[in-house]
């Protein structure tokens, strides 16, 4: 079956191009193939624009070939020919070069052949065959420019297992393993992507726009740069549009309105060829798209201003970043002395060139050519059309071709065993070259050429990135100029220098939002500024909302807010934390000045009642009220009336000290007089229920006082002990947001609680003891029936202590529960 697939192409060979339009050959030793434009596909008029830049790479192509034939130290008696196909910019031109380039074999039996025409795996060989059976096959092929034909092509070499050298097409998809056989002399784009993302970080901006062509070139530049922009956090892409390369008319209008709705958007990124760009730029203008910064791929930054036109470069600020521009003195020296006489005798070398004389000079070379008169012999090309014709790829182009040579002529000086195949072989060179030798001397070449050091890593790329960057502005003439503001370089470390001063950031067209160095800002939103936080709602833009009540944010743009402490508030701007007020009775406030009067009133009618006591102190009424024990009871008031007027001073551990077992102690004290005082009514009408040692102890004023101090002695007892072991203390009690309230504790532990349940309790006891005589004493006669008045009180007391103590329990404080 090998064998009749084999023959198949032997009996049909392709057809010979060299007559043709579309390609330009020359035979040779071994032959380098080439896919260049040198014309541009129109619907209306086929492959007939002239493509000027493509016609110059045709010439460098045949010149740089020309000078390593007469290069006595590389392939030395070896005549390199070249076979340059014209694939008009069209894919399916391109795939239809490369079949033919594919194709062109012939089949020679490595072993003996048997009469049944068995051929072993070596015999099918790789061999170029024209008409006259005469050319041989290429050996490598430079070409084609740009991702989008590049990736079908290597596609298909892969197959074949030709090698091929582009020296324009940057798509990362084709460093993949899937394509082998590819190399390139210019660098991928995700280090174009590192570097782009590098010049939007120097100038600080945030937020910004990709517009993209939708295949691998536009896709994957993207994809890298989106990349670099998760991995980095300094800067978002808020926008991205693809547009596809070809049938886009209706695409642009949606895309340019999107773009100018998008008005905090100042950057936008272009990845995209320039055709497209040069149709975005017209619809952009339509629809006065202007005060951008735009920023543009190697696609469109290794163009020239003219090429590019006025209506795309002055609509805002244009940057462009490009692989790094080298010049070939010696091609460009030979350009300019280039006459049309020479041009002429050249004519059957590069028939392609004598367009550049009919389009720019309106003369020919060829004196048959009609409506065109002769060019005068002495006619060489000026500056301007110079300009036109200058192209940043053209080094990296002859690297290219100089790589395949220097491979060749690795494999022609090979020597036995220091050959690069199994064993130390050497590759064969008649009948011809292989290609798949080619490629294994191509991935082990290594010179120093125009734009650096040539190599290529296991991927196909060159071992080395370097870019400029580049800025296209008027000049003092008025007309628009391409200058180098700065450059990048991987060389280890990435490295970025860029010259400020040499860009100009007004164009005239549209105001620009600038930051304090005149550079444009491009961010979503201003940072949000303290007492408010960054919150992100969508790819790299924000919404700034307010700290919330007990949290602050004192940095601008920061994405969150600090908790203030317990004890702090927020202050009114939500940048600080205050401190919360205390909020306790106190002298000044209303409620303090309310209690300090009925408190001062109090003082008052008790200091009164003393002194009306005083002045009719040997009055019968006195006598039988019990001086002495009425005394007692007035001081023992008076001392009540102090409790209130400590709770209105500030709290701090000793007044809590006093505060709380003073309230046992000053109730228990006027419960034990009013006790005392009953026992002595009850002993005066000889009641027994009365105990015999209170009937003794009341007969005498020693005795009276004998008794308070008996049964008071319990509750100054438990009020030293819980002075000592667990003493009240104060604590701040917290309203979040509002206040602090600072209160007493009466204890910390359990001994404590005792302590105050036992005062608590004992007075309660002396309250009911009182109660059970006062209502013994009820039958006494009218003028000696005070028991009734002070059961009476009793029974108040009782009510109101049943009241506190609940009260008491839910307050855990004595800051209310005093007053």
């Amino acid at each position: 079956m090998l064998f009749a697939f084999c023959l198949l192409f032997v009996k049909y060979p392709s057809a010979n191009l060299q007559e043709t339009t579309d390609r330009i050959f020359k035979n040779g030793d071994v032959i380098i193939g080439s896919l260049l434009a040198a014309h541009q596909e129109n619907s209306e008029e086929g492959c007939r624009n002239v493509h000027l830049i493509g016609i110059i790479r045709v010439e460098a192509a045949i010149y740089t070939i020309e000078q390593i034939n007469k290069n006595a130290n590389i392939l030395p008696n070896i005549q390199l020919g070249y076979d340059i196909r014209d694939h008009c910019m069209d894919r399916a031109k391109a795939m239809k070069h490369t079949y033919d380039f594919s194709t062109h074999i012939q089949f020679l039996e490595m072993d003996e052949v048997s009469n049944n025409h068995h051929v072993n795996s070596n015999a099918c060989l790789q061999s170029s065959l024209s008409k006259s059976n005469t050319a041989l096959p290429i050996s490598a092929i430079v070409g084609p420019y740009g991702s989008r034909n590049s990736l079908q092509v290597a596609g298909l070499l892969q197959v074949v297992n030709i090698p091929a050298i582009s020296p324009s097409a940057t798509s990362a998809e084709l460093s993949w393993s899937f394509y082998k056989k590819f190399l390139r002399t210019v660098p991928p784009d995700g280090y174009q992507a590192r570097a782009m993302a590098d010049l939007i970080e120097h100038f600080s901006w945030k937020y910004v726009a990709v517009i993209a062509v939708e295949h691998s070139y536009g896709l994957y530049g993207f994809r890298a740069l989106e990349q670099e922009s998760f991995q980095r956090q300094t800067f978002c892409i808020g926008l991205v549009e693809y547009i596809t390369p070809t049938q886009y008319d209706s695409q642009l209008k949606p895309t340019v309105a999107k773009l100018k709705r998008a008005e905090n958007i100042k950057v936008i990124i272009l990845w995209i060829g320039a055709t497209l760009a040069k149709e975005l730029a017209k619809e952009a203008h339509s629809q006065n798209l202007i005060g951008k910064v735009w920023v543009m791929s190697d696609s469109l930054a290794t163009k020239t201003p003219e090429y590019l036109g006025n209506d795309l470069i002055s609509l805002g600020i244009y940057l462009g970043i490009q692989p790094k521009q080298f010049q070939d003195r010696n091609f460009e020296e030979y350009l300019k002395h280039l006459t049309a006489k020479i041009s002429s005798e050249r004519r059957n070398v590069n028939p392609w060139f004598d367009v550049i004389w009919r389009e720019e000079f309106n003369c020919s070379t060829n004196n048959g050519t009609q409506g065109y008169v002769r060019c005068q012999d002495n006619l060489t090309i000026t500056d301007e059309v110079f300009s036109k014709m200058s192209d940043d790829f053209i080094p990296y182009q002859i690297d290219a071709i100089y790589a395949v040579a220097r491979a060749l002529d690795m494999i022609y000086k090979c020597k036995t065993p220091l050959g690069l195949l199994p064993n130390g072989a050497c590759p064969q060179t008649k009948p011809f070259v292989r290609s798949s030798d080619v490629f294994l001397y191509l991935r082990n070449v290594s010179f120093q050429g125009i734009t650096g050091r040539i190599g290529f890593d296991e991927n196909g790329d060159p071992l080395q990135a370097m870019y400029d960057f580049v800025s296209f502005q008027k000049n003092f003439g008025g007309n628009y100029v391409k200058i180098k503001i700065g450059f990048w370089e991987a060389n280890g470390d990435l490295m970025l220098q860029i010259n400020d001063s040499l860009i100009k950031w007004s164009n005239g067209n549209g105001t620009l939002n600038r930051q304090a160095s005149g550079i444009p800002k491009s961010i979503c939103l201003e940072p949000c500024p303290p007492g408010t936080r960054q919150t992100p709602t969508i790819s790299c833009c924000w919404q700034c909302i307010e700290c919330p009540d007990g949290a602050v944010n004192a940095r601008k743009g920061s994405p969150n807010c600090t908790k203030c402490a317990k004890t702090q508030k927020s202050s009114e701007d939500k940048t600080t934390c205050v401190d919360l007020p205390i909020k306790n009775l106190h002298w000044k406030s209303m409620t303090g000045i309310i209690l300090a009067i009925f408190t001062t009133s109090g003082f008052v009618f008790t200091f009164f009642t003393t002194v009306l006591f005083i002045r009719y102190y040997h009055t019968p009424v006195v006598k039988a009220a019990n001086r002495d024990l009425s005394f007692i009871l007035l001081s023992d008031i008076a001392a009540g009336f102090v409790l209130p007027l400590l709770t209105i001073s500030y709290p701090s551990p000793a007044i809590c000290a006093v505060i709380e077992p003073w309230r046992y102690i000053t109730s228990s004290l006027s419960v034990s007089v009013l006790l005392v005082k009953t026992m002595k009514l009850l002993r005066a009408f000889q009641i027994t229920y009365v105990a015999k040692w209170l009937r003794k102890s009341s007969a005498s004023s020693v005795g009276q006082f004998v008794s308070i101090i008996s049964l008071n002695f319990i509750q100054v007892i438990f009020a030293v002990i819980w002075g000592a072991v667990d003493p009240p203390f104060t604590r701040n009690k917290i309203e979040e947001g509002l206040f602090v309230t600072i209160i007493c504790i009466p204890y910390r532990t359990s001994l404590g609680q005792a302590m105050e349940i036992s005062m608590l309790t004992y007075m309660l006891f002396l309250c009911l003891l009182c109660v059970f005589y006062a209502f013994k004493a009820r039958t006494l006669p009218e003028n000696f029936n005070e028991a009734r008045y002070i059961g009476f009180a009793m029974y108040i007391l009782l009510l109101s202590w049943i009241a506190f103590v609940p009260v008491q329990t839910s307050l855990g404080g004595c800051t209310l529960r005093n007053v």
